[in-house]
């Protein structure tokens, strides 16, 4: 459905497109010169189930025909405006609402430097049904909910060609991404880049993703540096919490790396993949490599064992299955697999060149 849309023509002024989907098909409700109309108007009719049905709307798309940058202030939306579209500033797509949004290789920026609460990007609500194509989600700095976007009970959301980038949370969890209690989310391709989680210690759950209660499949995504600031964090690229997440080919490289932490005062990470709550966790034909998981403060050097740092680490009768994967050059002051308290498979799994000890636990293949 992506780029079909955009063919209709437009005036060189309008940046947004807003179509339905009739019987398979598009059509073309309006263009608007400006993002916070066109996006109001849309959410408008899409969190209007009697319109949407009377229409014969099957879902509401947008195209972007430039970038969306937030003001000076991080808002999206005038205060004085604001509407079905918007809330706290954050773009958000009602529940219920099924919704296209096609970046057509452009980015949304909210360019916040200062922590905010609903300082995320996007908020999608409970049960919405939500396609993101093409395109980067960045600049979110958020106290409550994610930092890039925050994906709320029920909501089902795929994201195709998708770079989620440079977001912060700072107090709670998910930096790039946070999905709650019965939402599902696919990512096809795409990326997870320079997300940093600034929660302090334990509370600091998932630089890239956080995921809890949740189902989430990764299809050739890449996760590259993404990061905690305060001591130490779980998850640097991926936390899970009661939830079963399948990955299949994709790159896990320089998470939670100390050498480059460093340089803001940071600690590195307790785990770059952390699966706990009765999770199942599924890797398949996936590189991971050159992440770092130590705790290195002053006191300790970087070849004592730190506190609980492992590349995977596996809790609370979860299940970790590695199918062809390659785990290499990854540093680590306690395990490369922690995975003890766990039922795990790993097979056909190529382990070398990392510093650590290899493995502990028990109930695996």
């Amino acid at each position: 459905m992506a780029s079909a849309l955009c063919v209709t023509a437009f005036a060189a002024s309008d940046v947004l497109t807003v179509s339905a989907i009739v019987k398979g098909k598009p059509v073309v409700i309006g263009s608007y010169d400006n993002f916070e109309d066109g996006w109001n108007a849309a959410m408008e009719i899409a969190g209007d189930e009697d319109e949407m049905k009377e229409n014969g709307y099957e879902r509401i798309v947008v195209d972007l025909h430039t970038d969306w940058e937030a003001n000076d202030a991080g808002q999206f939306s005038d205060d004085q405006i604001n509407g079905q579209g918007f809330d706290n500033d954050t773009i958000y797509v009602p529940a219920d609402a099924r919704v296209t949004l096609n970046l057509n290789g452009h980015t949304i920026d909210r360019g916040l430097t200062e922590n905010e609460y609903n300082g995320e990007v996007m908020c999608i609500d409970k049960n919405a049904d939500v396609i993101i194509n093409n395109g980067t989600i960045k600049g979110g700095n958020s106290d409550n909910g994610a930092g890039g976007i925050h994906i709320k009970d029920g909501a089902k959301v795929t994201l195709t060609d998708v770079h989620i980038k440079e977001n912060v949370v700072d107090g709670d969890k998910g930096a790039g991404i946070a999905m709650y209690n019965g939402s599902t989310l696919v990512m096809n391709g795409g990326s997870f880049t320079s997300n940093l989680n600034k929660t302090f210690l334990e509370n600091g759950c998932g630089a890239a993703i956080y995921i809890n209660n949740s189902t989430a499949t990764f299809n050739n995504v890449r996760f590259y540096d993404n990061q905690f600031q305060i001591r130490s964090g779980f998850g640097a690229a991926v936390y899970s919490m009661q939830s079963t997440v399948t990955m299949d080919g994709c790159e896990i490289i320089s998470n939670g790396v100390y050498s480059k932490i460093d340089k803001i005062n940071g600690h590195g990470s307790y785990s770059t993949i952390h699966v706990a709550g009765g999770s199942t966790f599924t890797i398949k034909n996936t590189t991971i490599k050159e992440n770092g998981s130590a705790d290195y403060r002053d006191d300790v050097r970087p070849d004592q064992t730190g506190n609980y740092c492992s590349l995977i680490r596996v809790k609370d009768s979860s299940q970790l299955t590695l199918d062809a994967c390659t785990i290499t050059e990854n540093l680590s002051n306690h395990y490369i697999l922690d995975v003890a308290y766990g039922n795990n498979y790993i097979l056909n799994t190529t382990i070398k060149d990392n510093v650590a000890s290899v493995f502990s636990g028990h109930n695996a293949e």
